[in-house]
């Protein structure tokens, strides 16, 4: 009940001005590619052990929430990176968390994004490890960060679920 309360609290102050709706899949219909730029470059997690124990899809619009994203993300961590600057005024950060996991070989990423009339669509990318897989034994909180064109529209996330083959 602590652990839904505290989510709760941190997606009512991070998401407070982001209208963010998540599903698993759906049909937006075609849409004008965004340009997605991540906070690391390779198709992987920006951090795999972050603060961020619960799933979590943010739209971040504005320098205070941009700044209690990062503390949330870091926490825990030391020494603290410092928070990377981002103009507002020209673009937004999509947060995708995946959530505490207890083993290694699971990861998030934000795929690609689309401009619809309505909203903004992000792709996240969300890897599992198969059956065979070695993995490392501790708990995990993958995470990642990507800039996007800034936008006043809802943001939607579409998930696509992969389970990442090692036979």
């Amino acid at each position: 009940m602590l652990r839904l309360l505290a989510t709760a609290a941190m997606v009512a102050l991070l998401g407070s001005g982001c209208a963010v709706e998540i599903v698993s899949d759906f049909d937006g219909g075609p849409g004008t590619p965004l340009p997605v730029t991540r906070l690391r470059a390779e198709p992987y997690s920006f951090a795999y052990f972050s603060g961020m124990d619960d799933s979590t899809r943010l739209a971040v619009r504005d320098a205070d929430q941009w700044q209690q994203a990062w503390n949330a993300i870091g926490r825990g961590s030391s020494p603290a990176e410092p928070l990377p600057p981002v103009n507002f005024a020209q673009e937004m950060v999509i947060v995708a968390a995946l959530g505490s996991r207890s083993s290694g070989g699971f990861s998030i990423y934000v795929d690609s994004a689309y401009q619809h009339v309505d909203h903004v669509e992000v792709v996240v990318r969300k890897v599992s490890p198969g059956a065979g897989c070695l993995t490392i034994a501790a708990f995990t909180q993958p995470v990642d960060i990507a800039r996007l064109p800034a936008s006043t529209l809802p943001v939607r996330f579409r998930e696509r679920g992969i389970v990442h083959s090692c036979g």
